[in-house]
């Protein structure tokens, strides 16, 4: 029907990326991590989405605000087993 599929339009609603950039502030990380936080958080938010329609933007902007910052913190684990962040070699 020429429209988007649900992955470019959830791409395209920049909360979910403001959202992370908030948490990342607030726990006083660098925002350089967003990029490895938000490859877990947008696949999680295409999944668990559930739209009514092509055009049901409100859905879409509602649950990226609802992340919960638990569940920030586990990709951000997430990060320390396959992405940049390794524990400090100096702290023993």
């Amino acid at each position: 029907m020429g429209r988007p599929q649900l992955g470019l339009v959830a791409a395209g609603v920049a909360d979910l990326n403001l959202h992370v950039a908030v948490m990342l502030k607030e726990m006083g990380l660098p925002a350089a991590l967003a990029r490895v936080i938000l490859s877990g958080a947008m696949q999680d938010f295409i999944d668990d989405v559930k739209p009514t329609d092509d055009g049901d933007w409100l859905t879409l902007v509602r649950r990226a605000r609802t992340v919960p910052r638990d569940r920030v913190e586990d990709y951000i684990a997430a990060a320390t087993a396959t992405g940049p962040l390794v524990p400090d070699s100096d702290q023993e």
